[in-house]
């Protein structure tokens, strides 16, 4: 079993999420921003996955990836990041950013919710 933490702000996806993932075992904490999941990771809860939205209000999941990966505590935890883009404003593909930052990413439309069991938590 293992801990995980979603961070998602659409309020259906972020229940069907944490409903699979119960269903298989884990643990969840499911907050609906990048802020609120950044909260919890400094008030010192620990989570073994991360997974996270893109965009979202108040701090996006590039934002909280890059967070995650400059904390001592967190810097190997495994992270996924979804989104409904493939890319960034600027270009950058979103799957090189999450290559770089040794994370899984996951096209919203592309994916159900028991790939993130089968490949982004192992």
């Amino acid at each position: 079993m293992a801990r995980i933490l979603i961070a998602e702000d659409d309020d259906i996806l972020r229940t069907v999420l944490g409903t699979v993932l119960k269903g298989a075992g884990h643990e969840v904490t499911a907050v609906s921003d990048g802020s609120k999941a950044w909260a919890l990771i400094e008030q010192g809860q620990m989570f073994d996955a991360i997974i996270s939205d893109n965009n979202m209000p108040r701090m996006d999941g590039t934002e909280l990836l890059r967070k995650v990966r400059e904390s001592c505590a967190y810097s190997g935890v495994r992270f996924t990041l979804m989104s409904g883009r493939d890319s960034l404003p600027n270009g950058k593909r979103l799957a090189d950013l999450c290559s770089d930052f040794g994370a899984r990413f996951f096209l919203k439309g592309s994916f159900r919710p028991n790939d993130l069991i089968q490949e982004g938590l192992h």
